[in-house]
Order: structure tokens, then sequence, then C-alpha cells
């Protein structure tokens, strides 16, 4: 928790100075944050980071890099995907939640508890809108309001919830 307290900021500073503002404006919008976390990526194997030689043709990637904010060191906790989620989206290692390695199943209790704090719900504290889409493998059985469950769709192997957090 106290690392994503101090990491937010630090990225919305960061950001925020990152974008350039014409001289009569006199609101300022929150700079956009988009977190692409994905397993087994390497550091080349994208254009913007690699370019002429990334292994994928990553044209949209390379624009929002162009017109933002790249970093270039990056850690993970753990090279399994359960572990390093929950650490990205907690600021908390690994090894203090109940899972200690492995994968956790797609609909097993979650491994992040529903009071604890996460990267979405910080930056919902600073007027942020949040969303998430792709693999979660942190845990599934949420009480999901009937309202909300068209927010929740699986693939068609039926193991990889795809979903927004806005039912939290």
């Amino acid at each position: 928790m106290r690392y994503l307290v101090r990491l937010f900021p630090a990225v919305v500073l960061l950001a925020r100075s990152a974008t350039a503002l014409t001289a009569g404006e006199t609101a300022r919008t929150p700079p956009n944050i988009l977190v692409i976390y994905a397993d087994d990526l390497g550091y080349g194997d994208v254009g913007c980071y690699n370019p002429g030689r990334g292994k994928i043709a990553t044209p949209h990637i390379d624009r929002l890099a162009s017109e933002g904010m790249r970093f270039t060191d990056g850690h993970s906790s753990s090279a399994v995907c359960t572990p390093s989620r929950y650490t990205l989206l907690t600021g908390r290692y690994h090894w203090r939640s109940r899972l200690q390695d492995g994968v956790c199943g797609d609909w097993e209790e979650p491994l992040i508890p529903v009071d604890r704090m996460t990267l979405g719900g910080l930056a919902k504290q600073h007027g942020y809108r949040t969303g998430f889409v792709g693999k979660w493998h942190l845990g599934w059985k949420w009480g999901i309001p009937d309202d909300k469950l068209h927010l929740f769709k699986t693939r068609d192997n039926g193991r990889t919830p795809t979903a927004t957090d806005d039912h939290r």
C-alpha cells in the first residue's frame, strides 16, 4: 500500500510534466495513464523500444509511446502471471498474499481482498475512470450484481475472463 501511495503521485507528476499546455489554458486535464502488462513480452519485442527490429509490428503502441511517456526500467517480483499481477496492482510483494507461488485459478476466492487498495482504486480516488481488459488470474469469486454481469465475458475457451472493474 505504501508503495502504491508513493508510486501513483510520481506517475501522475511525470505524466503531467510530459504534457504541454497552451498559454491560454486554465483547466488542467489529468493525463491518460495506460498500463500494458503482458506475459513473456521482451523489452525489444515492441517497435517503440527497438525501432526497426521489434519482433512484433506495433504501430499503434509506437504512436502512443511517441506521444507520451515510456518507462525503461521495470522489475517483476515473479516470473509467473498471478504473483506479478498481484504485485503491480497492490504494490505488495506476492509472498504477502495467501498464494506464495504458482497461478491462482479463475474461479478461486479473490487473491486481493475487497478492502485492499489497488492501483485502480488509488487512481479512482484521484478522479480517474479505470478499466481492465484481459487476463486476470487473481481469483474471481466476487458477488457480481446482476446488472453488472454484462461487464464479464469469458473467451471461447471459457477460462480467461475479460472484465472491467466498474462493479467495485
